[in-house]
């Protein structure tokens, strides 16, 4: 069993999925709510992934003493 305090990752969540492909294949909609609540979750978890990666990548490439400008897509 999992401790609380550990996060589920994409790798659980994608599992779960096809899981609960198989049951709805097999019983019909009833696990329609949970298959589709999963998915937001895992789409949700690659979003906030992303988010990161744009915000690390960001700050690599600012330097206060250099004073770089920011990249083109985050100036408005």
């Amino acid at each position: 069993m999992r401790p609380d305090h550990m996060p589920i990752t994409e790798g659980e969540l994608e599992r779960a999925l096809i899981l609960r492909a198989y049951f709805i294949e097999q019983d019909g909609p009833v696990y329609v709510p949970l298959f589709e609540k999963l998915e937001k979750e895992l789409a949700d978890k690659r979003r906030d992934k992303a988010v990161l990666n744009r915000a690390r990548k960001l700050r690599e490439t600012y330097t206060i003493e250099a004073k770089t400008p920011i990249p083109e897509p985050y100036v408005k």
